[in-house]
């Protein structure tokens, strides 16, 4: 599942990263459940975001945001508002 601003938002707290996207939902997604926010390139200089790394199975596998900047600075902004992974790789779907 790929989605990117306007279209998807992205609300960041110590508790809960929830990702919400027009017309496909929300996705919520505890410390415990995401294993790591993966900078994500289709092309090197062309699009750039962040994969969601999780262990949800009722999610889709591979869910990508895209980001209109850096998406290092997004991954250290989420890093900021106090949300990190803590779930294990190997519980990965």
């Amino acid at each position: 599942m790929n989605a990117s601003w306007p279209l998807a938002t992205l609300e960041v707290s110590a508790e809960r990263l929830r990702l919400r996207v027009f017309l496909l939902g929300t996705y919520d997604f505890a410390p415990g459940e995401v294993i790591a926010l993966a900078r994500y390139k289709l092309l090197p200089f062309f699009a750039s975001g962040i994969r969601i790394v999780h262990a949800k199975a009722d999610y889709p596998a591979k869910i990508v945001l895209w980001a209109p900047s850096d998406s290092d600075a997004l991954i250290d902004r989420i890093r900021e508002g106090g949300f990190a992974g803590a779930a294990p790789a190997k519980a990965m779907q």
